[in-house]
């Protein structure tokens, strides 16, 4: 493992571990890239401790088209709030500061607060009134030009 090349994110349409992939699939990001000298079954076991009061839950999809990313430049859709994935960064990102992690956003002078999104991809977009169930996370590594799925934290 690369230190740094580890994401955590939730998928729109769940894959299995071992999965790999060249375009991203349609995810919501819920921490970017991170560096934690850690396993991925360790880390599964933490974040599953760490989440274990959320259930599974449906997240609805609101407006879409919004520009999104350096200069607006990305269109995506947002989550409709109240959600539980606010609660879920929180406690995600409580855990790695627990654990001293690097995080890739913290390292900008920029400070923006978590926004709950699915970007558009090659392979499709979400639209206002779509809705998926949110019943596990998912690291994923990137492994030179393709990434791959190496762990999951089921919640509840």
């Amino acid at each position: 493992m690369v230190p740094g090349d580890r994401l955590l994110c939730v998928l729109v349409e769940n894959k299995p571990i071992g999965f790999e992939f060249k375009d991203w699939l349609l995810h919501v990001t819920i921490v970017p890239w991170f560096r934690l000298e850690i396993e991925s079954k360790a880390l599964r076991r933490d974040l599953e401790t760490v989440l274990k009061a959320i259930r599974p839950f449906s997240v609805f999809m609101g407006q879409e088209n919004v520009g999104f990313g350096h200069q607006k430049g990305k269109m995506a859709t947002l989550i409709k709030l109240p959600t539980p994935l606010i609660e879920i960064e929180h406690k995600v990102r409580a855990y790695f500061h627990s654990q001293h992690a690097w995080l890739v956003d913290e390292t900008t002078k920029r400070t923006s607060s978590f926004k709950p999104h699915i970007t558009n991809q090659k392979n499709g977009s979400m639209h206002e009134g779509d809705i998926f169930t949110c019943d596990k996370l998912f690291v994923v590594e990137q492994k030179g030009g393709y990434k791959k799925i190496t762990g999951e934290v089921n919640l509840g």
